[in-house]
């Protein structure tokens, strides 16, 4: 795992997006350094977000996307949930629109990080996880074996192997994140600690992006 993580680490510094520090005032100017960490991160992954190649690739190769900028109360809104009534209004109906536009359910996400680190838009507890997860993952395992007749992984005799729990898991919980109107998909990004992180780099950094 650590060899993993070191070959990835390596592959950032080689990539052109991710910028030295000379680098980074040549792109962006005079920049404190309390922020050039951020910078860097936000450039990085924006350089591979969506919007730089769904132009390109379209509705061939991935999901149907539709995309909605965020002003400045907007973000605020999403990252603390201070902000006027009409500030929700407007996200939900712009949001319920965008799900409109790609068929009525959707998956939604920020250009630069999906909302992985939420399992569920309703409360996530122990009841949640004993009588929600535990058994859809069990039913996706079997739904596994009856579809590949893969056996490796036979509930009856428990003979689950990691990386097919993990699989299940992962599928279990981007099912529980699809969303079908606004409300749902204002309420799945203000859960989620990755998108209010990512939103207040955005905040900070709004002189630069």
């Amino acid at each position: 795992e650590k060899k993993r993580m070191a070959s990835c680490k390596e592959q950032w510094l080689d990539s052109r997006l991710w910028l030295s520090d000379d680098a980074l005032v040549q792109e962006y100017g005079p920049v404190g350094e309390e922020l050039r960490g951020d910078l860097r991160v936000m450039h990085y992954r924006l350089g591979y977000g969506i919007k730089e190649w769904y132009g390109i690739l379209g509705d061939g190769f991935t999901a149907r996307t539709c995309f909605c900028d965020l002003n400045g109360e907007e973000i605020n809104y999403i990252i603390d949930g201070t902000g006027s009534d009409k500030v929700r209004a407007a996200l939900c109906h712009r949001f319920g629109e965008a799900v409109d536009n790609v068929g009525g359910a959707a998956f939604v996400k920020l250009t630069s990080r999906a909302p992985k680190d939420v399992m569920s838009i309703d409360e996530e507890n122990d009841e949640f996880i004993a009588k929600v997860l535990v058994p859809a993952v069990e039913n996706d395992l079997r739904d596994r074996v009856e579809r590949s007749g893969d056996v490796s992984c036979f509930p009856e005799k428990r003979r689950y192997q990691g990386q097919h729990i993990l699989d299940s898991f992962m599928r279990v919980g981007l099912r529980n994140l699809k969303i079908k109107d606004g409300e749902s998909a204002l309420r799945l990004l203000m859960k989620s600690d990755r998108i209010r992180s990512d939103l207040r780099r955005v905040r900070a950094l709004r002189d630069y992006i």
